[in-house]
């Protein structure tokens, strides 16, 4: 996109300036330094799940050539963004005064901090705090109807870009879900069409946000593995867990878990079974 090609896959060998600059052996590269059409590919699967996010790097690449320092505009802004809507928050429930100390304690909290320089992964705070705003508000303040499908139009549109960002931010359907049910007016079973009207507008306004991820998803993700992460071998110790003879063990590949394996600890074991029967 920032060159004029569109959204598309130039993969990564095109030319060496593209090879050298995406694995961080140049800084900046020039639209100059790629052909004047691209071969046709398919886009990859990060291109497909994380499309809002590259096309926000497109962008600012759009504007200000293509560089990787660049992209601290985009740090910015999740940063600065990240603080607003964290006030917000805190104003829910304290006092204007207790609200900026609080934000200035995110602001340079270290944990905080750390998680900056990993934008793929930090992308999704600012949006993760906006629905949790949005619920807030949705159950606080006075009702109406009209006021209820507002934030519920929100929801959907803050959960259908996110989710171009990050699809970690599908863990708050069931916060929302239980907010919608819970903070109308009335018990439980009182004004189940209305509850119903809210669920459906946030279900619309999220699939027309999220329409270019979905039809991406439906030609396969690599999401998968995240339902076995926490029973993968490095988290027994910190949750004082044994090991059993079938595990869910920690790839060779270090980092991508995607890559995991079960295996059966077989050595270390033997002795044990050998002692039971």
């Amino acid at each position: 996109m920032a060159c004029g090609h569109g959204f598309s896959n130039p993969g990564y060998e095109l030319t060496p300036a593209l090879d050298e600059f995406l694995t961080n052996r140049r800084a900046t590269m020039s639209c100059r330094d790629l052909p004047a059409s691209l071969p046709p590919q398919d886009l990859n699967a990060t291109q497909r799940l994380y499309r809002y996010l590259m096309v926000s790097a497109a962008l600012v690449w759009k504007a200000t050539g293509v560089s990787w320092p660049a992209l601290r505009v985009l740090y910015a802004v999740a940063y600065g963004a990240t603080l607003a809507i964290a006030y917000g928050i805190f104003r829910l429930g304290i006092s204007r005064l207790l609200s900026v100390a609080a934000t200035i304690g995110i602001a340079v909290s270290p944990v905080h901090l750390e998680h900056i320089t990993f934008l793929r992964d930090y992308a999704k705070a600012p949006f993760l705090l906006a629905l949790v705003l949005v619920m807030g508000l949705m159950a606080s303040g006075t009702w109406s109807k009209r006021r209820a499908l507002v934030y519920s139009a929100v929801f959907g549109l803050v959960l259908g870009v996110g989710f171009g960002f990050r699809n970690d931010l599908l863990i708050a359907i069931l916060p929302w879900l239980v907010v919608v049910a819970c903070a109308l007016p009335g018990p439980l079973r009182a004004n189940l069409p209305q509850k119903a009207a809210c669920v459906a507008v946030s279900v619309l306004t999220f699939a027309v946000a999220a329409w270019p991820i979905l039809t991406g998803y439906a030609e396969g993700s690599n999401t998968g593995h995240v339902a076995v992460l926490g029973m993968m071998t490095p988290f027994n110790a910190p949750l004082a867990l044994r090991s059993t003879p079938s595990v869910i063990a920690h790839s060779e590949s270090g980092s991508w878990s995607g890559y995991s394996y079960v295996r059966l600890r077989s050595e270390e074991h033997t002795s044990e079974l050998q002692s039971r029967f």
